[in-house]
Order: C-alpha cells, then sequence, then structure tokens
C-alpha cells in the first residue's frame, strides 16, 4: 500500500510541476529522438526466510547500457519512452545479465534558462535473463521504474533511477527474491 500511494504521489506532482508547459499551447507536430544511456548504481534482491533463517543478499554494483526513442507529444511536455537495456547485476559473486525492456511516460518542465529542463518518469519493465544461472534465478522479472532528471539543450541528460522488480525471481523453494536497482545515468540524445 505504501508503494502504491508513493506512485499515486508521484504522478500529482509530475502533473501540477508540468501545468506551465501545457499552456504555452505550442501546436507543433511532436518529435521521435533516438538516444543512448550508460550508467552504473547498486543492486539487491530482497530476500525472505529460508528455513527459520532470514536471508538477505548484499547490495553489489550493478551496470546498464541501452538505447531509447522519445515520443514526444505537440507540447512536448509528455513523452513516451521505450528502452532496450543490458544489465548486468553482481550479488553475492553471481553475475546476472538481463535484457530489460521498459517503457516509460515522462513528464518535462518547461525549459528554464541556458535550455534546462527537468523531467520525470514512471513506467513498466520486463526483463530477460541471459546468463547460464538459471537453476537459482527465474528467467524473467518485471515489475516498475521510478526516474527523474535533467536535459541540457535537448542533448545530454543526467537521470537518477529507481526500479522495483514485483516477480519472485528465486527458483529455490522457501526463498523470495525480488530485484531492485538504484542507478545513475548519463543519456546522449541524437
Amino acid at each position: 500500500m505504501k508503494k502504491f500511494i508513493g506512485v499515486l504521489a508521484l504522478f500529482v506532482m509530475l502533473f501540477a510541476f508540468s501545468g506551465p508547459c501545457f499552456a504555452t499551447g505550442d501546436s507543433a507536430v511532436g518529435d521521435v529522438d533516438f538516444g543512448i544511456h550508460i550508467g552504473t548504481g547498486t543492486s539487491q534482491q530482497y530476500s525472505g526466510d529460508v528455513n527459520g533463517i532470514d536471508v538477505t543478499f548484499s547490495k553489489e554494483r550493478t551496470n546498464m547500457a541501452g538505447v531509447y526513442l522519445n515520443f514526444s507529444g505537440p507540447d512536448s511536455c509528455v513523452e513516451l519512452q521505450p528502452e532496450l537495456n543490458y544489465v548486468r547485476d553482481k550479488v553475492n559473486n553471481s553475475r546476472f545479465d538481463y535484457m530489460q525492456m521498459p517503457v516509460l511516460i515522462k513528464m518535462n518542465s518547461p525549459e528554464f534558462r541556458n535550455g534546462i529542463k527537468v523531467f520525470s518518469g514512471i513506467g513498466p519493465y520486463g526483463s530477460v535473463l541471459l546468463s547460464d544461472d538459471k537453476d537459482a534465478i527465474r528467467r524473467y522479472d518485471y515489475g516498475y521504474i521510478l526516474s527523474a532528471g535533467v536535459t541540457v539543450k535537448d542533448t545530454i541528460s543526467f537521470e537518477l533511477r529507481h526500479s522495483e522488480g514485483l516477480m519472485n525471481v528465486s527458483s529455490v523453494d522457501g526463498l523470495t527474491a525480488r530485484n531492485s536497482k538504484n542507478m545513475i545515468l548519463m543519456g546522449f540524445n541524437f
């Protein structure tokens, strides 16, 4: 319930923050942009009780590289951003490589001085495990992503991103594990 309230509060803030952008009344046709992003951060697999023992995997480093498209509306306040990302998690000296496919709805602020815009986004993701350790970890995962950042002159972006898995990815009986990541990304729009 706390997560739902947090996501709902984020949406309310997004729409309140973007109000001035919608009021500009720009009637131009929307754009499609292509971009790449890279990032690093921390990964944790939340876990549960195994035979009466509370087990939690430690936080480890994660890396990501990906491509994305931005489909912006006529006022460029709202964007739809499908992505294809390669994500490498390292948890307890095991490496898990995922192909992640998120679709984000991004809300942009009006442009500030020097071409700076603030944005935030939310959306679902689906992942497919590419590494060989499919005995302990299930092949598929899904969840949601929350993000916030700045774009400079519609070219370079810096983003903070949190993703939270909603599926139990553990194949081990009695163990519940969910993926969670906090990332810092840098993107380049073309």
